[in-house]
């Protein structure tokens, strides 16, 4: 809600301030740079966790006629990763712990399920690129440009992992192990997008409505820490790192306000 806020406030308030550059961004010396925020987007800034957009801040810088540089900012911090506070491993139903608690005791099916404690992740990064644009009417006008961007991402989660385990004389459960699960991600995201869009100026007011297809390598290191109780009372701890990269391909549209100086 605060990050909705934040981007609304930031469209309205420059339709308050005096107009100095009213003509076509591209064609006007009087117009040097532009900054903004992207309202609407469906890029995908890490494959490896992302439920909403991250705020991102835009920036534009006129070399000379039709030829703008562009820069982005985008930003999510301790972004909370929303779902069951406890959620079954097997079989994958919704169902509440308390009853999925009583299914163990009569059901050989239901014999683990986590608690999550904490789940968040952080996005941040740079998006550099180059535009040429070309005036069609007044004050709107076609471009087409690349962006080589780099993006990082840290996932945190930390859960309880239950297990029971069936006595096969009176077909009762009986605790087996409880687990401490700590697991980290660390991932990089280079991407490579060309774009084609549009821009309609008004007044100081500056739309853009874009569509490109990215092509994005992802790698990311994961860092696993398991903590165990085992019955009668043995504890273990055990570490596990993994390596993971791949390569994806995806149209994304963008849609961005900003403010021209």
């Amino acid at each position: 809600m605060k990050q909705k806020n934040l981007v609304l406030l930031l469209s309205i308030l420059p339709l308050f301030v005096s107009a100095q550059c009213k003509d076509n961004f591209s064609k006007n010396d009087n117009c040097k740079f532009a900054a903004g925020v992207t309202l609407f987007s469906d890029m995908t800034y890490s494959p490896g966790l992302q439920i909403k957009q991250p705020l991102e801040f835009n920036f534009m810088y006129k070399l000379k006629d039709s030829h703008i540089l562009r820069a982005s900012l985008p930003i999510a911090l301790k972004t909370k990763v929303n779902g069951y506070s406890s959620y079954p491993v097997y079989p994958l139903t919704e169902i509440t712990p308390e009853d999925y608690i009583k299914k163990m005791q009569t059901d050989w099916g239901y014999n683990s399920y986590n608690k999550m404690l904490e789940y968040y992740y952080n996005i941040y990064g740079i998006s550099l690129g180059y535009e040429y644009d070309y005036r069609v009417y007044n004050k709107f006008s076609v471009f087409a440009g690349i962006d080589l961007a780099f993006y990082h991402q840290f996932i945190y989660s930390k859960y309880y992992n239950i297990t029971y385990g069936q006595l096969s004389e009176n077909n009762q459960t009986a605790l087996g192990m409880v687990s401490l699960i700590k697991q980290q991600s660390n991932g990089n995201n280079f991407v490579a997008k060309p774009v084609i869009g549009i821009h309609y100026q008004f007044q100081q007011i500056l739309f853009e409505g874009s569509v490109g297809y990215y092509h994005s390598i992802y790698s990311n290191v994961e860092d696993r820490q398991i903590t165990g109780w085992y019955d009668p009372g043995i504890v273990s701890t055990t570490s596990h790192q993994s390596i993971n990269q791949f390569e994806s391909n995806k149209f994304a549209y963008n849609i961005s306000l900003y403010y021209t100086f």
